[in-house]
């Protein structure tokens, strides 16, 4: 099946386990390309490209979670094949938690949910909204999580157009919310940043609220953007490793 909405960067006809990444605010399907050279062969790689984007670029992308995981789950469907991993990393974290619910209710749970520098749904998010700041302010929250080129941040024509996507995006995860009172079954493994000013390792712990299955959390060296840091292949391979030998 040909869809818009999922980008197939590694496959593989010999694959035991899916791993199906989710970008963070502003990123796109691409953002995980830089993983396809170390992952195992017997591991397909699966990336959400949302509306917004690259060759969606023309496309409004959308600012609400539940019409995003609406337009998102019939192309998924399609291509999962169980066991399969999700993961994400901030704004992706809270949309892989809010679609692996949706599929654990369909009978199609996955082997385990990796969600990435995003607070535990049930806690409030941080005041004022990023999303809803003048573009000053926003700009400078953006130095201040560290992953923007500093050569953009001094261009604000050429971060422009990128700043409708940018609120979009943000908007998603900032008023992502779900109580802690209904967790699921899936494993959830949480990264989280030692010094990442957004989702501390405070904030990520809080996820065992979230799961009646096995949890474990990784604290890892660096800020909001630790995913680009060594220590992420590891990690990953690791995490990867137990969805596929479950904890009994």
């Amino acid at each position: 099946m040909t869809t818009p909405w999922l980008r197939t960067l590694k496959p593989s006809v010999s694959a035991r386990l899916q791993l199906v990444c989710f970008p963070y605010a502003g990123g796109a399907a691409t953002t995980y390309l830089p993983w396809v050279p170390w992952l195992p062969p017997q591991v397909e790689l699966l990336a959400v490209q949302p509306p917004g984007r690259h060759e969606r670029s023309r496309e409004e992308p959308l600012r609400r979670m539940n019409p995003l995981v609406d337009a998102l789950l019939p192309a998924l469907r399609a291509q999962l094949r169980p066991p399969y991993v999700l993961f994400g990393h901030s704004m992706g974290a809270a949309v892989a938690h809010a679609v692996a619910r949706r599929l654990s209710c369909e009978g199609l749970a996955p082997a385990l949910l990796i969600v990435s520098a995003h607070r535990a749904p049930h806690l409030p998010p941080r005041q004022p909204m990023t999303h809803t700041l003048p573009e000053p302010q926003l700009l400078a929250q953006l130095a201040h999580f560290d992953g923007t080129p500093p050569e953009l941040l001094a261009a604000p024509e050429l971060l422009a157009p990128f700043i409708p996507l940018l609120r979009a995006d943000l908007e998603v995860s900032e008023t992502y919310d779900h109580p802690p009172d209904t967790p699921s079954a899936f494993p959830v493994s949480a990264w989280s940043g030692r010094s990442d000013p957004i989702a501390p390792p405070t904030q990520m712990t809080p996820w065992r609220a979230h799961t009646t299955g096995p949890f474990r959390h990784h604290p890892l060296p660096g800020t909001h953007f630790f995913l680009r840091t060594p220590p992420t292949r590891p990690t990953l391979l690791k995490d990867l490793l137990w969805s596929l030998n479950p904890p009994k």
